[in-house]
């Protein structure tokens, strides 16, 4: 163990987290990610945390074709499938 006064740890003030990717989901958009750190006194040393807040906003054409156009289309060929004969 370490007392408090040699071990110290600190995230990167400016840019704590890197992402590999700018899109990491096809159904949403990062927007931004907002940091906050904060220290707690733990038992044998402080303890330090980083608060990650990411905003996402969905991608419009991807919902809508999968949610909307296709059920429309399926209730299409549901509908007729009855009235095809072979």
């Amino acid at each position: 163990s370490h007392i408090p006064s040699s071990v110290r740890f600190f995230w990167l003030p400016t840019n704590p987290i890197n992402l590999m990717s700018p899109n990491p989901s096809p159904d949403f958009n990062l927007v931004s990610v907002h940091t906050h750190h904060c220290v707690v006194d733990g038992r044998l040393l402080p303890l330090s945390y980083l608060r990650v807040l990411f905003k996402l906003k969905r991608t419009d054409a991807r919902f809508i074709t999968e949610k909307y156009i296709l059920n429309s289309l399926m209730m299409f060929i549901t509908w007729i499938t009855p009235f095809c004969t072979v």
